[in-house]
C-alpha cells in the first residue's frame, strides 16, 4: 500500500511539472511570435519604398505574459542576442570582412529560437527552451493536432485565431501539447536529413519538408522488408494483403529506418499514417494509425564518459588560440574518433585529434572560448543504426594556475648565494614532479614569479618540458634585494629567501 501511495505521489509530482514546462513552452512561443511581429512591422516601417507604395502592414502580436516572466524571457533573448553579435563580428574580423546589419543577425537569432520551441533545431527533434536558467530538451511524445497558434498567442490585430500549426512532419513535433520530460541535454544541431526522400514534398512555414526514410514496416507481427510508402500528411504505406489483415484496432505499427524508429497504434479516425491497398485505384485505406512514439537516437549511458577537461588559452598559448578553448573527452568506446560535439550555440565540432586509450578513445575539441559552464551533447553516427547521444555539461575552462597547482609538485634545494656581474644573486635549484595521470606540460617563463615587497624581480631560468610521473631539476637565480627577502611562487609552491646578513 504504502509502495502504490508513493507510486501515485511520483505520478502526481510528474504531471504537476509536465504542466509546468508546456506552460513555459507556451510562453516561449508567444514571446517569440510577438518579437517576430515587432521586427517585421520595423522593418516594413524601414524599407526605402514604405512611402512609395501601398502594402498591408504586418500584424501586430501581443503575448499573454505577466510582467516578471516578461522581464525573465527579455533578458534571456537579450543576453543571447549580445552574444550572436560578438561571434557575428569576431567571425567577419577573422574573415576580413564587414560585419552583418545588427538586425539581420536579430533576425537569424529569433528564427534560431521558433526552431528550437519546434524541435527542428535538435537532431532528434527534441523541443527546446530556457527554463530556470538553463536550456532544456523535452520529448515530444504524442503530437497532438489539438493545439492551435491562438493557444499561445492573445492578440492578432483583433482578428479571428489562426488555424492549426500543429503538423506532423517527418515525425519531428512541430507543436505538441503532451509534453514529456527528457534528459536535460543540449543538441542544436540541424535535424539529421533522410537517408532517401520521395518526390512529394509539404510545404510548413515556408520550408519544404521530405518525408524520413523507411527501410522496414511491421504490423502484427508482418514484416515488410522493403515497404512502400507515399504522401506525407498522412503517411500512407502501400501494405500487402498479411499486413492490412494484421492492422487490427489497437496493433502496433513500426516503421524502422536508419534515422529514426516510429512507433504508431492502429485507432479508428487516426490520422497520421494509413495502410492501404494501393493496388486498387484509388487506393482503398484498410486502416489508419496514429503516432504514439519516435525514436531519432539512442542515449548513450551516462558511464560511457571517463573523463571531460578543458583548458583555457593561457594553459597552453601556442597550441590553444586566445579565443578558444580545448575539450579534451575520452569516452569508453573503440573507435569513436568520429565523435561530434554539440555545444550550446548549435555549432557541431569535430575532434581536432584523437587516440585510443585502454578501452575506449580520447578526443580533443578546439571550441570557442566560454567563461561559464554549458550543455553539450556529445553526437556518435550508428553506421547502419541511430546515431548515438550522450547529455554532457562542458565546464568553464581550468585556468593554468588552477592546472599547475592539482598536477605540479615542487621541491627546493639550499639556496645558494653568489655574484653576477656586482649583483648579490640567489642560486637556486627546484625538483619538479609532474603527476602521473596528468598530460606532458611545457611551463613558461611567467609560471614562476619572483617578487620583493611586492615588486617582481627577474629570474634567470630556462623552463623545461615535463613529462608524466618523471622529475625535473631545474636551476634558477634571482637577484637579491638590498634589505628583506624575496619570495618564489610556483603552482601551490611559495618559498622565502633571505640572506644570511639581512
Amino acid at each position: 500500500m504504502a509502495r502504490e501511495d508513493e507510486r501515485r505521489q511520483v505520478e502526481q509530482a510528474q504531471a504537476l511539472l509536465n504542466r509546468a514546462l508546456e506552460a513555459r513552452w507556451r510562453q516561449w512561443k508567444g514571446y517569440v511570435s510577438e518579437l517576430q511581429a515587432e521586427l517585421a512591422i520595423t522593418q516594413a516601417e524601414d524599407a526605402p519604398e514604405a512611402d512609395l507604395t501601398e502594402t498591408d502592414a504586418p500584424v501586430r502580436r501581443r503575448a499573454r505574459l505577466d510582467a516578471a516572466t516578461r522581464k525573465e524571457l527579455q533578458a534571456v533573448v537579450e543576453a543571447r542576442r549580445q552574444q550572436w553579435q560578438a561571434q557575428e563580428e569576431q567571425a567577419a574580423r577573422e574573415a576580413g570582412q564587414p560585419a552583418r546589419d545588427s538586425e539581420a543577425v536579430y533576425a537569424q537569432l529569433l528564427a534560431h529560437i521558433q526552431n528550437e520551441l519546434d524541435g527542428t533545431a535538435h537532431p532528434a527533434g527534441k523541443v527546446l527552451l530556457w527554463d530556470a536558467g538553463a536550456l532544456v530538451t523535452y520529448d515530444a511524445a504524442l503530437a497532438q493536432a489539438g493545439t492551435s497558434e491562438a493557444d499561445y498567442l492573445t492578440v492578432r490585430g483583433g482578428a479571428a485565431p489562426l488555424g492549426r500549426q500543429a503538423l506532423l512532419v517527418g515525425g519531428a513535433a512541430v507543436a505538441a501539447v503532451a509534453l514529456m520530460i527528457g534528459t536535460v541535454v543540449v543538441f542544436f544541431g540541424p535535424s539529421r536529413p533522410p537517408a532517401r526522400a520521395d518526390a512529394d514534398t509539404l510545404r510548413v512555414n515556408g520550408v519544404v519538408m521530405t518525408p524520413w526514410a523507411v527501410d522496414t514496416a511491421a504490423v502484427g507481427g508482418v514484416v515488410d522488408a522493403a515497404p512502400e510508402l507515399r504522401g506525407l500528411l498522412p503517411l500512407v504505406w502501400c501494405a500487402n494483403g498479411r499486413a492490412r489483415d494484421a492492422a487490427e484496432p489497437g496493433a502496433t505499427v513500426v516503421l524502422t529506418g536508419t534515422a529514426a524508429v516510429r512507433r504508431f497504434q492502429v485507432q479508428p479516425g487516426a490520422s497520421d499514417l494509413a495502410l492501404a491497398d494501393c493496388g486498387a485505384t484509388p487506393p482503398r485505406v484498410a486502416a489508419k494509425a496514429q503516432l504514439v512514439a519516435a525514436v531519432t537516437a539512442q542515449d548513450l549511458d551516462a558511464a560511457v564518459l571517463r573523463s571531460l577537461a578543458v583548458w583555457g588559452p593561457d594553459t597552453d598559448p601556442q597550441a590553444i588560440p586566445a579565443t578558444q578553448m580545448q575539450v579534451v573527452l575520452t569516452v569508453a568506446l573503440p573507435d569513436a574518433g568520429g565523435g561530434t560535439l554539440i555545444l550550446a550555440d548549435g555549432r557541431r565540432w569535430a575532434a581536432t585529434r584523437s587516440r585510443a586509450v585502454d578501452g575506449g578513445t580520447e578526443l580533443t575539441y578546439l571550441v570557442p572560448l566560454s567563461p561559464t559552464a554549458q550543455l553539450a551533447g556529445w553526437e556518435l553516427a550508428g553506421g547502419a543504426g541511430l546515431p548515438q547521444l550522450l547529455a554532457l555539461t562542458v565546464p568553464a575552462p581550468t585556468s593554468r594556475m588552477q592546472l599547475l597547482r592539482d598536477v605540479l609538485l615542487v621541491q627546493i634545494g639550499e639556496p645558494q648565494p653568489v655574484v653576477r656581474e656586482g649583483v648579490p644573486t640567489a642560486a637556486l635549484t627546484l625538483t619538479l614532479t609532474l603527476d602521473a595521470h596528468a598530460a606532458p606540460l611545457t611551463l613558461l617563463a611567467s609560471d614562476l614569479a619572483a617578487t620583493a615587497g611586492g615588486t617582481p624581480l627577474p629570474v634567470t631560468w630556462e623552463p623545461p618540458a615535463l613529462r608524466p610521473g618523471q622529475t625535473t631539476q631545474v636551476a634558477l637565480t634571482v637577484p637579491l634585494p638590498a634589505q628583506g627577502g624575496l619570495e618564489l611562487a610556483l603552482a601551490a609552491w611559495r618559498v622565502r629567501v633571505v640572506a644570511r646578513d639581512a
